[in-house]
């Protein structure tokens, strides 16, 4: 599994063995950058508004844990 990060707002994760999506997520206006926390969860600096923030998601349901 690969998560990647889009100007869309989007996560999406993709499926390594047959290189398809497999989910795709909208979580902000933007994902400027993006981490791998503990297996499940994605740290991710996001923009809405003018302003940037770090927030953690859970890569399964899209649901924000921390901002």
């Amino acid at each position: 599994m690969v998560i990647t990060g889009h100007p869309d707002g989007t996560l999406r994760i993709w499926d390594t063995s047959t290189l398809s999506q497999v989910k795709k997520l909208k979580v902000a206006e933007s994902v400027n950058f993006i981490a791998s926390v503990g297996g499940s969860r994605v740290l991710a600096i996001t923009a809405r508004g003018k302003g940037g923030q770090f927030e953690i998601f859970d890569s399964v349901t899209g649901k924000r844990i921390r901002q």
